[in-house]
């Protein structure tokens, strides 16, 4: 039977495997990489300082989250280490901000990254424009595919909204998704919607996102 640490290296070889064939290629971290370095990937998440359920994570000192048996967590700045160890463009924001949760069975694929951002109120009247939004947010994507391919990432191309923001005044919930594309040199562009959770080569490109 795998132990506590043996069950988290065997889950995140699996995640690197799954990134691979999502994709057709693997992620900077695993692209092209002998089996004794994919190991030792999968060896520096399993040593990450993960909280084992049940148990409570304080989330930015504002909320807390309560997570359930069979599941682990990582607090800041371990989930930036994850992400970057699985592939992904991280900034200085992420190490302060993201928590990560998974299941720990060895043969789940799947991670969510919670995030807290002090963002202000918002009025529940407030409209949205979705358009002008978007603009923005392909700028910052922009931005930051420049640095994807400096440091050999895949790039996530933003390409619309998979779901465009709505905000539900019931559950006091602000739901949107991104429509991404992700190109690499090796393979042609793979159209990725958010909501598909292609969570094992990106961070997440949907929220939920409860208000006041």
């Amino acid at each position: 039977m795998l132990g506590k640490l043996g069950k988290r290296q065997a889950r995140a070889r699996a995640i690197l495997l799954l990134a691979a064939i999502a994709l057709h290629t693997a992620p900077a971290a695993a692209q092209g990489e002998p089996p004794d370095q994919q190991q030792d990937l999968a060896h520096q998440i399993a040593q990450l300082n993960w909280t084992d359920g049940p148990n409570t994570v304080e989330i930015a000192g504002v909320a807390g989250i309560d997570i359930p048996a069979g599941y682990e967590m990582l607090s800041p700045p371990d989930g930036a280490k994850f992400l970057a160890l699985n592939g992904n463009s991280v900034t200085p924001a992420d190490d302060a901000n993201d928590y990560i949760l998974q299941n720990d069975d060895p043969d789940s694929g799947w991670f969510a990254i919670l995030a807290y951002e002090n963002g202000g109120h918002i009025p529940d009247t407030q409209p949205i424009n979705a358009d002008q939004l978007l603009a923005i947010m392909q700028k910052y994507s922009e931005a930051d595919n420049d640095n994807r391919r400096k440091h050999g990432i895949l790039t996530m191309n933003l390409m619309g909204w998979a779901i465009p923001p709505a905000y539900n005044p019931q559950t006091h919930r602000l739901d949107w998704a991104f429509d991404l594309t992700t190109r690499t040199a090796r393979a042609p562009s793979t159209s990725t919607p958010a909501s598909s959770g292609a969570t094992a080569i990106s961070k997440s490109s949907s929220s939920t996102t409860p208000t006041c």
